[in-house]
């Protein structure tokens, strides 16, 4: 069960939108969170409502993994 605090990634996007998750309540039945995505990303999206379903509890990355990352993404663009 996720719970605030803990480190996510979004299921549409798991390989660059990493971040924590916070303000959780519920609302229609499902949880619903704020998602803060991880700074140290050079491709990083404002703050965003998620639903539970929508996200999944990762491991953080360590700069190195991050590092790589945002060297994909600068050559993708």
């Amino acid at each position: 069960m996720l719970k605030d605090g803990m480190y996510v990634r979004l299921k549409i996007a798991p390989n660059t939108r990493m971040g924590m998750i916070s303000k959780g309540r519920v609302e229609a039945g499902k949880m619903r969170f704020f998602f803060h995505h991880d700074p140290r990303f050079l491709d990083t999206t404002s703050d965003a409502e998620v639903f539970d379903d929508e996200v999944e509890e990762c491991d953080c990355p360590s700069d190195a993994q991050v590092k790589l990352i945002n060297e994909m993404v600068q050559k993708r663009n």
